[in-house]
């Protein structure tokens, strides 16, 4: 768990990195969902931000749960 002050050094240096690729990400801020920072930081820099996720939020044929111990077959059933 972080402590107050450890999160704001990394507010602090997440920012100025994307400060210095400021041109860069000009059109938009992408961001995988694993820190809280990343909309304090879009907002500091006036960039749109779009939060993203590598995995479908619900199972689909193509995607299957990543734990599911479940036959092809079997996942067209869990549809």
């Amino acid at each position: 768990m972080e402590t107050a002050l450890e999160h704001q050094a990394l507010l602090i240096d997440q920012y100025e990195a994307m400060e210095k690729q400021l041109e860069a990400i000009r059109n938009v801020f992408a961001e995988q969902k694993t820190l809280i920072r990343h909309a304090h930081v879009a907002e500091a820099l006036g960039v749109p931000l779009h939060i993203f996720f590598t995995m479908p939020w619900t199972p689909t044929y193509e995607f299957p749960h990543p734990l599911a111990r479940v036959p092809p077959a079997g996942n067209w059933l869990s549809l």
